[in-house]
């Protein structure tokens, strides 16, 4: 992951990637990258679970209906060119049973792949720049931590340090979890800044940042620029310091292993039919393991 630079503009729109994110994780502020906006027109059913199967407009829904998991059909929206754009297209299996939605959701929704793309861009310019100037990135490691995670990541720290790697390392933690300065209160986070370093903390005050998030939020604003992200009960077996060097992650940037879960056994719904690939614009693959990867 390449550090946030605040300086670095984007070519195509002048602005920041640091003001694209924050526009975009506030949905305030101007449309940038030529993002439209979408207003909701309601949700049309369908039948056969398919989208794309035949309309049940006896079930078409408002915009504020709560639709349940197990319909198949899609939220009908309209840009600001009066154009109608289907979203959130849903089929039996794409959500787990549990899951409800709305089509005012649908609104965000369907930005969220092209938001996706504009920070793609943004980043590019800044590593295209940085490489200008011949800037050395920041290697290290970035971990999340909660109080019961405290003995696993003194033992993850320990156990790479044992391995003599060096690299820095990131922990963040929520400050609604562990305070604003849990260094003064915790002997565990003591010994390892003080023994084990280089170690930094990183509280989060973001009251909207929970859960999974954190892992998100910690690798948008670490300080690092290349970034080894691993969870904390996940113990290397040897100094992972070379994977910043592999042919792999030089030419593609990302490294991730494969996940324990698969479409045929997962508590997550992530499947092919599953709604994900919609939201990000991505094709269906294999999902990733969310413990481990190295990235910009």
């Amino acid at each position: 992951m390449q550090a946030i630079n605040t300086t670095t503009t984007s070519a195509k729109t002048g602005t920041t990637f640091q003001t694209t994110l924050k526009t975009f994780l506030d949905s305030e502020g101007a449309s940038t990258m030529g993002i439209p906006k979408f207003t909701c027109l309601g949700w049309h059913q369908t039948g056969g679970c398919s989208p794309d199967g035949p309309r049940e407009t006896q079930n078409d829904a408002s915009c504020s209906t709560n639709i349940k998991a197990g319909a198949s059909g899609y939220c009908l929206l309209k840009n600001e060119a009066g154009e109608e754009v289907q979203a959130m297209r849903v089929n039996c299996s794409s959500l787990r049973d549990e899951v409800r939605f709305n089509c005012h959701q649908a609104v965000d929704f369907v930005r969220v792949a092209p938001q996706i793309d504009a920070l793609i861009a943004a980043k590019r310019q800044v590593i295209k720049q940085n490489e200008a100037v011949q800037l050395h990135p920041t290697n290290g490691v970035l971990m999340v931590m909660y109080p019961k995670l405290l003995a696993s990541v003194y033992s993850t720290v320990r156990l790479l340090r044992f391995y003599n790697c060096s690299l820095p390392i990131e922990l963040w933690y929520l400050e609604s979890e562990m305070g604003t300065n849990p260094l003064n209160e915790s002997r565990v986070l003591q010994s390892l800044v003080n023994e084990y370093g280089p170690i930094s903390l990183h509280g989060i005050a973001e009251t909207r940042v929970d859960g999974f998030n954190t892992k998100v939020f910690a690798l948008a604003h670490s300080e690092l620029d290349q970034v080894l992200f691993l969870d904390a009960d996940n113990s290397p077996v040897r100094d992972p310091t070379y994977l910043f060097t592999t042919p792999t992650f030089v030419e593609n940037g990302a490294i991730f292993w494969p996940d324990f879960w698969h479409p045929m056994n997962t508590i997550f719904n992530i499947n092919k039919e599953s709604l994900l690939w919609e939201l990000v614009g991505t094709p269906y693959t294999w999902t990733c393991s969310s413990k481990k990867a190295v990235s910009y």
